[in-house]
């Protein structure tokens, strides 16, 4: 009996990741592989749109994966309050379509810019997690998700789409306030 009950802890899986923990994890091993270091921007950026739309996926429900950025955008727009959270993932995703179609070719600074995003997205989900002693069940401003328990049904309602939105170009900004800086010929 204690033999089987030590053959069958040993057996046990690890529990599951959460989606910040694999988001995390994903990004490194993308970062061991140091494809920028090697002139391979293309592949590093593709891979790390994934993994970020993967964790869309597991953070809110919806599947990033199967849209564009575009559309993408628009239902993070719906699930998330925090505006921060919104700008870094606008720009680090219109800088990996620029990296991935324009054959834009970031420089360091651009790069920088990037993973500061990233780190800073990391920070903001890091802080959301309950910590062990925290007394409420929910931190506020956490979007818990669709149907999740414990969300006002106010809250749970979303305006009717526009069929046609995801269709639409998104709208021009002024110049000076391009979101990704343009590359220089030098």
């Amino acid at each position: 009996l204690i033999r089987y009950r030590r053959r069958l802890a040993a057996a046990a899986p690890p529990p599951p990741m959460t989606p910040l923990e694999e988001f995390i994890s994903r990004l490194r091993e993308l970062d061991a592989q140091r494809l920028l270091d090697k002139g391979k921007q293309k592949i590093h950026f593709i891979e790390m749109t994934q993994i970020i739309k993967h964790f869309l996926f597991r953070q809110y429900g919806f599947n990033a994966e199967d849209f564009t950025t575009y559309e993408t955008l628009q239902d993070l727009d719906r699930y998330e309050r925090e505006p921060r959270v919104k700008d870094n993932m606008r720009f680090v995703l219109d800088t990996a379509d620029l990296v991935k179609f324009a054959k834009f070719v970031p420089d360091l600074p651009v790069i920088r810019e990037v993973n500061d995003k990233l780190k800073d997205l990391m920070m903001i989900y890091q802080s959301r997690v309950p910590q062990p002693g925290d007394t409420d069940a929910e931190t506020p401003g956490i979007p818990l998700g669709p149907g999740t328990p414990g969300q006002d049904v106010q809250e749970q309602e979303t305006p009717e789409p526009d069929e046609h939105a995801r269709y639409k170009p998104a709208a021009a900004k002024p110049a000076g306030q391009e979101t990704v800086p343009q590359e220089k010929n030098l």
